[in-house]
């Protein structure tokens, strides 16, 4: 089966017996404009997001806002007007797309390029009026899939068709298409003028050197990227498009989607009830038998023959891997088990609920141990991603027990602010400086035997401005060791190619903390 030609006979509304339910996709001026604004953000997706060696900096910044105020234009010419809570919004994802500018985290930076993603998909699906209700709900995971996935692919070729039709339709239009052509006119005569003029003056020549060379060299790649930057461009213009015409709206509409989960709902109250029983047993065992053990961390008292950091590592991560099934566990509960009454069963509700309430002790527990770890042993970029993803999964297994009472509280909507802010708090809290002060700071008062320098290696340009005080240190050996970090770093910093693309306000500082890009070498 060709994809592309049913998807196109179903967004065309064709039907087997061959009636038409929706009319051919008709482009305006500015349809067209955006499909060539599209290429452009698509290009520098590519130049600035994808493909920078060094890390994505202020490039992405621009491009995030850039987008913003091309996409809300765009919105505004098809005839939506923007509520003041969509412009909230969208100033919102561009607020926190400033954090590639003010972190040099690698992992960050890709987490808050797939929220990004995600962000505006959604915005645009919401601003355009797509969204499956009228508040933020249950049909929030299907809203999501819906605006990433479906409407782009909906739309995902009409690029072109805008573009042509689009400049053919429009006085707009015209007058672009005749821009464009003359320019194409203008390229082999333009040539032949310039490569005289080169011939006939040094200075000419000069003067296109310093003003083109980078260019030319670098044409290659930037075709490259633009070849790159058609499918992003696609994309763009089908989430754009499809939002805007209200296109692909027959998928997932609300209807299907609670059809769906009714009919997803094939367990009886009885088998859902005996399948988690085994698993709750298993757990008042389980503390039964380990509560001297496991509880103390708590108590930040360690067993007697074990060090801190096995007490600590010894199940651990087998404590997080557990309540992410139980997480895992309660979703099929409550997706799986047929209602009673359109109502879900009181006692597979109590059963959730005391699901919940075990996961949360085990994750007390775990955090516990953790902060005991990172008592004995300092901290790690690892530590603390994981602290913060057992805490989001708190917060979760709390609104779910809170859920469980009471109806009407909105689970996914408010879990949806609070892991928005503690997202914010993440990306923007600098994890790495976090860990370098966090641990100098400790090995400085007295708190830590020693400090890793071999770790600050890992870790990106936010380490520098603590390891540079660690050259005067008392122990010569933390002095040589900070010394060969920050030789190592500056030679880096030299080596690396700036560009507006990967600027960060991080790299900057660490740069001019080792002494590069300013007069005062600290190093000498």
């Amino acid at each position: 089966m060709d994809f592309e030609s049913e998807l196109e006979k179903y967004t065309l509304g064709e039907t087997e017996n061959g009636s038409e339910k929706e009319a051919k996709p008709e482009y305006t001026g500015a349809d067209a404009v955006f499909a060539l604004l599209a290429f452009v953000l698509g290009y520098l997706f590519i130049c600035w997001v994808v493909c920078v060696p060094e890390g994505m900096g202020l490039g992405a910044v621009v491009l995030a806002i850039a987008f913003s105020v091309i996409s809300g234009l765009y919105l505004r010419l098809k005839g939506i007007k923007l509520r003041g809570c969509d412009i909230a919004l969208l100033v919102g994802i561009d607020i926190l797309s400033l954090s590639f500018f003010v972190t040099a985290n690698g992992f960050i930076k890709f987490l808050v390029t797939v929220f990004m993603i995600f962000a505006f998909a959604y915005w645009i699906y919401c601003a355009g009026g797509n969204r499956e209700e009228e508040k933020m709900g249950n049909m929030l995971p299907f809203d999501l899939l819906k605006s990433v996935l479906v409407l782009p692919l909906v739309s995902f070729g009409k690029l072109f068709g805008a573009l042509k039709n689009g400049i053919k339709s429009s006085s707009v239009g015209k007058k672009i298409g005749m821009i464009l052509l003359g320019i194409i006119i203008a390229v082999i005569p333009t040539t032949i003028i310039t490569a005289l003029l080169l011939n006939a003056d040094d200075a000419f020549g000069n003067l296109t050197d310093s003003l083109f060379s980078g260019l030319f060299d670098d044409l290659p790649k930037n075709i490259w990227y633009f070849i790159l930057g058609i499918p992003a461009a696609m994309y763009m213009f089908g989430m754009m498009y499809s939002n805007a015409e209200h296109r692909g709206s027959e998928y997932m509409s609300r209807e299907k989607n609670e059809k769906a989960l009714t009919r997803a709902r094939i367990a009886p109250v009885i088998i859902t009830c005996a399948a988690i029983t085994p698993i709750i047993i298993v757990y008042v065992l389980f503390f039964f038998s380990q509560t001297g053990y496991f509880l103390s961390a708590f108590s930040g008292i360690r067993p007697e023959g074990i060090t801190y950091a096995e007490y600590a590592r010894r199940g651990f991560f087998e404590l997080c891997t557990v309540s992410v099934i139980n997480l895992g566990v309660i979703v099929a509960a409550c997706l799986f088990t047929k209602r009673e009454e359109g109502k879900r069963s009181r006692t597979v509700r109590g059963y959730v609920i005391t699901l919940a309430v075990f996961t949360l002790i085990l994750i007390a527990i775990a955090v516990s141990k953790m902060v005991m770890y990172i008592d004995a042993y300092g901290l790690t970029r690892l530590r603390i991603y994981t602290t913060w993803f057992m805490v989001a999964l708190a917060v979760l297994f709390v609104f779910i027990i809170v859920r469980q009472a009471a109806e009407k509280f909105n689970l996914f909507r408010n879990f949806a602010v609070v892991g928005l802010a503690m997202f914010a708090l993440l990306v923007f809290a600098d994890v790495d400086a976090i860990v370098a002060g966090y641990n100098v700071h400790c090995y400085r008062s007295g708190e830590l035997d020693t400090v890793d320098i071999d770790m600050m290696y890992d870790l990106s340009d936010s380490a520098v401005k603590y390891v540079v005080p660690l050259m005067e240190d008392e122990n010569p050996k933390i002095a040589a060791e900070a010394k060969d970090y920050v030789e190592y770093k500056k030679n880096e910093f030299l080596d690396r190619e700036n560009r507006f693309a990967n600027f960060n306000l991080v790299t900057y500082n660490a740069a001019r903390a080792v002494g590069v890009g300013n007069s005062d070498d600290r190093l000498e």
